[in-house]
């Protein structure tokens, strides 16, 4: 598993890769990672209100397609709605639990997700079930809010009495380790600089920078006969 200290993210001439770069200047936004080409089908895992889904879109052009899961009907909604104001034909979206995706096998070229992955009750299902859905040779690319070490008891009350998230995050470690044992290979870690700032901003005065990063993550779903001993790679 690679580790990185910032992300460089690399621009392209496509309207909505710039359109995003722009949102999400050097930060290793997920899109970006994922290098996203025209023709390709891209899945975003807790798209939201589709915003995200809409700029893919723009990416992946015609021919491509582009689908987003999300778990709260208000939120599909909204994303529906949107879609339908901008007339994007390749954009669908489903209302499912992430760790059960209403989707065939091997059908993505690239698996996104912006801050869900890690806080979903069951994130090894989610794990295994975007592994499921993505083509051999097709990549993860995932941006998380994930723990340096355990939570103090009352930081991790004080969350939970708050209904956050971050309460339940998972660690560094144990998210690779996760990643790893549904499949994916190549697995690589960059740290967001602006991390730091950005969970401080969360709730200033907590302390949350101390024990939570956010943090960039790409793998791959290896195609087998690239690896002389299966998916090997590490």
């Amino acid at each position: 598993m690679g580790m990185k200290q910032e992300s460089s993210v690399q621009g392209g001439d496509d309207l909505g890769r710039n359109e995003h770069e722009q949102r999400f200047p050097d930060c290793g936004h997920p899109m970006v990672l994922a290098d996203l080409a025209a023709g390709e089908h891209v899945l975003e895992i807790g798209c939201g209100a589709g915003v995200d889904c809409l700029l893919a879109a723009k990416i992946v052009g015609t021919f491509g397609k582009v689908v987003g899961v999300e778990g709260t009907p208000a939120a599909i909604a909204r994303a529906r709605s949107q879609a339908a104001l901008v007339r994007a034909g390749n954009i669908s979206f489903r209302l499912a639990e992430l760790e059960h995706l209403p989707l065939p096998d091997e059908a993505f070229d690239a698996v996104l997700s912006n801050g869900a992955l890690s806080f979903v009750g069951d994130h090894r299902a989610a794990c295994r079930e975007a592994f499921r859905v993505m083509r051999p040779g097709g990549r993860l690319a995932v941006t998380e809010v994930l723990a340096t070490g355990p939570l103090p008891p009352g930081l991790r009350r004080d969350l939970e009495a708050m209904n956050q998230p971050t309460a339940r995050t998972t660690s560094l470690s144990q998210f690779a380790e996760e990643l790893r044992q549904a499949g994916f290979r190549q697995i690589e870690q960059t740290f967001v600089p602006e991390g730091a700032r950005l969970i401080t901003d969360w709730k200033p005065g907590w302390g949350l920078a101390e024990f939570l990063t956010l943090v960039c993550i790409t793998a791959h779903k290896v195609i087998q006969n690239e690896c002389p001993n299966g998916y090997c790679c590490s």
